[in-house]
């Protein structure tokens, strides 16, 4: 599978550098779910271009690092002086870190990973959780106008959730304590993304409209990504 990822900062959307409303983004959803003592141990995986490591260096965590399995990441991450490891297998990394981390965080992770292999995937997180510790994701939300375009916009994309799938998979891996909400989503405030997500509103409302007509309950969401904090 690392042959997909050694160069994915060059073949996917993300791109070689870093955003500053994404930088934001993960400060406005996460920040309230990090400890007060920044001598706790916090993990990022799956790093990409490093945002979450800036805003972890930023806000004063001596003890945080970083792992992925792309060389690329890694190698981009390292040049801006942040604290990443590349890894083969993310598991076992996991798995040799015991109840170490106050918070992991898998941000645009969990859609890589097939279903047959989740489960003990994020079971392996909980075991690396510190007790009381917090895990962290961020996914693409499959209920949203978007949400084709989310999930196949990206080779590598494997899976998608809902609100409902995702809470039922980390029930399914052990996690009992779990919140979960829509993210909120600091695009650049640029004209053009501004009339976008206007008529995407207007998109929704029709389709809602339309499943009302229909009968169904089920409604679109607004928003493009969902998180989840769930608590060993």
């Amino acid at each position: 599978m690392n042959q997909l990822y050694d160069n994915y900062l060059e073949t996917s959307l993300v791109g070689g550098g870093q955003c500053e409303w994404k930088i934001k983004q993960l400060e406005v959803n996460y920040r309230r779910f990090f400890p007060e003592d920044k001598t706790a141990h916090v993990l990022d995986i799956g790093i990409g271009s490093g945002e979450m490591l800036k805003n972890m260096q930023e806000w004063g965590f001596s003890n945080y690092e970083g792992i992925d399995i792309s060389e690329s990441a890694v190698k981009a991450c390292k040049e801006l002086g942040y604290h990443c490891t590349l890894v083969q297998n993310t598991s076992e990394f996991l798995n040799n870190n015991p109840g170490k981390y106050a918070v992991i965080t898998l941000f645009h992770v969990i859609e890589h990973i097939p279903q047959n292999g989740i489960i003990s995937f994020i079971e392996d997180c909980r075991k690396a959780l510190a007790p009381g510790g917090v895990l962290l994701i961020e996914t693409p939300n499959m209920a949203s106008i978007d949400g084709l375009l989310m999930r196949y916009n990206d080779f590598t994309h494997v899976m998608g959730y809902t609100m409902m799938s995702l809470r039922q998979m980390l029930l399914l891996s052990g996690f009992q304590d779990i919140e979960i909400f829509e993210t909120n989503v600091m695009f650049p405030k640029k004209f053009k993304i501004r009339i976008m997500r206007f008529l995407s509103k207007i998109q929704r409302f029709i389709k809602n409209f339309e499943r009302r007509v229909d009968g169904m309950r089920l409604e679109t969401l607004p928003g493009v990504f969902i998180s989840a904090a769930v608590r060993k």
